[in-house]
């Protein structure tokens, strides 16, 4: 198993849910970064707005707290953040 990226309050990101993905920011991390509450621009797999996750270390993986299912928390790509600052 990897160690988590650490992410930190207004990091930039994307988000990726239930196979679709969007830009988003990070609105609030814990001290430790590894529980989240997200906030995009998009209703994303019935989450509108905004989605707190935590970190499952014995799948790797960053979960939504309300269903429990796989979210992926990448860097935003160079460039992207140019054209938007999501959730400001």
């Amino acid at each position: 198993m990897g160690e988590p990226r650490i992410w930190k309050t207004s990091d930039l990101v994307q988000v990726t849910f239930e196979g679709r993905t969007v830009d988003g920011i990070v609105l609030l991390a814990s001290p430790n970064g590894l529980s989240l509450a997200l906030g995009f621009e998009a209703l994303l797999g019935g989450y509108g707005g905004g989605m707190p996750v935590l970190w499952d270390a014995p799948a790797d993986t960053f979960r939504a707290v309300l269903c429990g299912r796989a979210v992926r928390i990448e860097p935003l790509p160079s460039g992207a953040a140019e054209r938007q600052e999501p959730g400001r």
